[in-house]
């Protein structure tokens, strides 16, 4: 039993506040009991003891003595708790697509903003994981390297916009999905870490290296990889640049099977964000696949917590003493 930082290690000696109350209604009708016995001087001396301040302080201290004493009874003891946290640490590496169809605005304000937005809050939540972010269009670029230092990581991922790539040079505006994982690959550089990439993408791989035949790779090395597709049913419109002016473009609705077959590759999951809604759940599910890796041992030393309750006990006899020693004699 606890009360407070103060472990009871015998709590069944509490029954024996049911005795204390009993108690002093023996005391209080025994000294009843004596005041008739005696003559009308020694009765009028007893009365007037018993209606003072004095007599209802002398209870009081009788009720806290025992009720102390019974404390000892219950051996207290001071915990030194101490937690042993046992985790399988996470090198993390999100890769976000930057390409040009990630200013549709099926996600508010627009799919880039609302990922970016989305992936700051999951930034903010680490603790104890290393994070890396690389973004993608026709290419990969490999922003902060693995770090512990969040606040970086986000304002580098605050800056990034579909223009950090130049995706009017023609091959620059695919989406190099193999390629961004054979880099998080590369980037990755301890065994000792378990591996995982967080790869959001809303366009098939259609540039370079095939990205099924790069998660088998990544499998061998035991790579774990989350695959989330930002995905409309009906397809969507955005603006691009031709030459020198601008048009409307439809995105249509595409086939996620090879992020599907990425993730199953790599004992990963697939996951499909319609709205808003629904890529912040993914975001929390991710958080909730993390935290089942963690382990917490407490440990707790017990140390002897008699002196306070000792030395209490010792006043609290003291006043009483002091107490009767003042009480009216009778003749």
């Amino acid at each position: 039993m606890q009360i407070f930082d103060i472990h009871f290690l015998q709590p069944l000696y509490f029954y024996g506040f049911i005795l204390v109350p009993i108690f002093l209604y023996l005391y209080i009708r025994q000294q009843k009991k004596s005041a008739l016995t005696i003559n009308f001087s020694q009765d009028l001396q007893q009365v007037f003891w018993k209606n003072n301040t004095q007599y209802y302080i002398k209870l009081l201290f009788i009720f806290l003595t025992f009720s102390v004493f019974i404390l000892l009874l219950t051996d207290p003891h001071k915990a030194d708790i101490k937690q042993n946290i046992s985790k399988n640490w996470i090198d993390i590496i999100l890769a976000l697509d930057i390409s040009k169809s990630m200013e549709a605005t099926d996600l508010a304000p627009n799919r880039l903003e609302k990922a970016k937005e989305t992936i700051v809050g999951f930034i903010e939540k680490q603790k104890t994981n290393r994070v890396w972010l690389i973004v993608f269009a026709g290419k990969p670029i490999s922003s902060v390297p693995l770090t512990f230092d969040y606040n970086i990581l986000i304002e580098t991922l605050e800056s990034f916009t579909t223009d950090t790539l130049n995706q009017n040079v023609n091959w620059l505006d695919w989406t190099a999905i193999g390629d961004s994982l054979l880099m998080s690959k590369n980037l990755f550089w301890t065994w000792a870490r378990e591996k995982t990439i967080i790869l959001l993408t809303d366009w098939d791989a259609n540039r370079w290296v095939d990205p099924v035949i790069a998660s088998k790779l990544l499998a061998e090395e035991k790579i774990k990889i989350y695959t989330i597709w930002l995905w409309s049913p009906q397809g969507w419109m955005i603006e691009v640049q031709q030459w020198s002016f601008k048009q409307q473009m439809r995105i249509p609705p595409l086939n996620a099977t090879s992020l599907k077959e990425i993730a199953k590759n790599t004992s990963g999951f697939f996951f499909r964000a319609t709205d808003n809604t629904t890529l912040e759940k993914i975001f929390k599910k991710l958080e909730e696949l993390e935290k089942n890796d963690i382990e917490v041992k407490v440990i707790k030393n017990f140390s002897d917590y008699y002196p306070p309750f000792i030395y209490t006990l010792i006043v609290l006899l003291t006043w009483l003493f002091s107490l009767e020693i003042r009480r009216p004699k009778t003749h």
